[in-house]
Formats: structure tokens, C-alpha cells, sequence
């Protein structure tokens, strides 16, 4: 599942695509802490390099 996860993370172009994949993904992953927690630091890096992106 990760491998899908980062494969389909590396198909988002824009932070509405980004906002969209998260909250497809994250109910699934919400039952397992550790994959919560992966999924959120990951959604978290990739808005930084939205924002990055736009200065």
C-alpha cells in the first residue's frame, strides 16, 4: 500500500490535487496510528513544498 501511496503522491500537481488524495486516503489509514501519522507528515511536507513553491 505504501508504494501505491507514493506513486499516486507523485501524480499531484496541485495543493487541490494534494487536498483531494488526503482526504480519499486518510479514513482508510485512520484505524493504524503509525500509518496515520506517515500520512500526515507526508501531507505536511508536500503543502511546505506548495508553499515553498509560491514564494
Amino acid at each position: 500500500m505504501i508504494l501505491f501511496v507514493l506513486w499516486e503522491l507523485n501524480q499531484v500537481d496541485t495543493p487541490a490535487d494534494l487536498e483531494m488524495f488526503y482526504r480519499a486516503l486518510r479514513p482508510y489509514v485512520a484505524h493504524v496510528p503509525k500509518y496515520t501519522a506517515l500520512i500526515d507528515e507526508i501531507y505536511a511536507e508536500m503543502w511546505h513544498h506548495f508553499l515553498g513553491g509560491l514564494s
